[in-house]
């Protein structure tokens, strides 16, 4: 077989496999639809801002991308509005640890959460990272349920 005739079954070869990745991408792309309320229609006071992280762990949990990219939606729609719109990320831990590693972990995952919001389109300026480590508990009892409820990450959003 001739150089030439290789050539032209490789690049046979190829066009066919892109084709073949185009028609599953555009599968995909249409099963995977969802129907989302628009931006207008979205307000802060609907949207989940409280993510809640596995113990020792900055890690996002997969049930949290839903509520995520509606919150990247709306930072996007008041940006648009408002020149001077920042929300804040803040990142807090239950109360074992060191003050000093809780304050660490608190800014890992409130970096986490704006890593993911950046990756969506946020300007960095328009997010600022906080953390309060154990300082602000949901809950002020011991035991894991409590725990759990203050191992989170939370989207303040200005008045």
């Amino acid at each position: 077989m001739s150089y030439l005739n290789i050539r032209r079954n490789i690049m046979k070869t190829y066009k066919n496999h892109l084709i073949l990745l185009l028609a599953v991408l555009f599968i995909a792309s249409c099963s995977n639809k969802q129907v989302k309320p628009s931006a207008d229609a979205i307000s802060g006071d609907d949207l989940s801002t409280v993510f809640y992280f596995e113990y020792d762990s900055s890690e996002i949990q997969s049930d949290a991308y839903d509520d995520l990219d509606a919150n990247a939606e709306y930072i996007i729609q008041k940006t648009e509005e408002n020149d001077d719109f920042l929300a804040i990320i803040e990142g807090h831990t239950d109360e074992r640890g060191t003050i000093d590693y809780n304050f660490a972990l608190g800014n890992r995952r409130a970096e986490s959460i704006a890593r993911y919001l950046r990756v969506k389109g946020i300007p960095t300026d328009r997010l600022r990272v906080e953390s309060f480590g154990e300082e602000k508990p949901i809950n002020s009892g011991s035991g894991e349920s409590a725990w759990s409820e203050n191992r989170r990450g939370e989207i303040v959003y200005p008045q």
